[in-house]
């Protein structure tokens, strides 16, 4: 895995995620995308409910409750492309509101292991950086906006942000979106 990380043509980040960083977001974006992997496999097209354990799904706002297999493959498939830009030693920079939301919660479980103890053997290799410990940066410069974070408040967003989730996966900027022939891991 090469852990420079790059900049995109043009595009001012102020703020680069360092080497244990990225392995930790790596890290976290395979997992959950396993774990996503693995609801679908639990739960098919049934909804997303509180009485049942869901892995992944069940964070997402609940205005996707309802999508099915297909949707939520794709969801699965967005983290595992983020985790593909760490392999290629790029930032990973959502293209799209999955990826987007995926790297919500890629970045929020990333913090968390990071005071895990139990990884220090595996980022002992990994050289330390003053910043490593700073999870508001990629916050700051990874995301466009934070509109897909609306989808939690109790109203709706409003005219101007279309974050229905069946255009969640449409890419933000045409030239920059992903390959649909791509695939899936599982």
């Amino acid at each position: 895995m090469h852990l420079v990380p790059d900049l995109l043509d043009g595009d001012d980040m102020s703020f680069q995620m360092t080497p244990r960083q990225m392995w930790l977001a790596r890290l976290s974006a395979r997992t959950l995308a396993d774990n996503a992997y693995d609801d679908i496999e639990r739960h098919g097209d049934g909804p997303v409910t509180r009485d049942m354990f869901w892995s992944v799904f069940a964070a997402f706002p609940p205005a996707t409750w309802g999508e099915g297999e297909r949707w939520r493959r794709q969801v699965a498939r967005s983290f595992d492309d983020l985790a593909d830009d760490v392999d290629e030693g790029r930032q990973p920079l959502p293209t799209c509101t999955a990826e987007e939301m995926a790297l919500h919660l890629i970045l929020r479980r990333a913090r968390a292991l990071h005071l895990d103890d139990e990884l220090d053997d595996q980022l002992a290799p990994i050289p330390e950086h003053p910043q490593d410990t700073q999870w508001d940066g990629p916050l700051g410069s990874l995301f466009e906006d934070r509109d897909v974070l609306l989808l939690f408040d109790e109203q709706p967003p409003g005219d101007g942000v279309n974050l229905e989730p069946l255009h969640w996966f449409d890419p933000f900027i045409a030239d920059r979106g992903r390959d649909p022939d791509r695939g899936f891991r599982r």
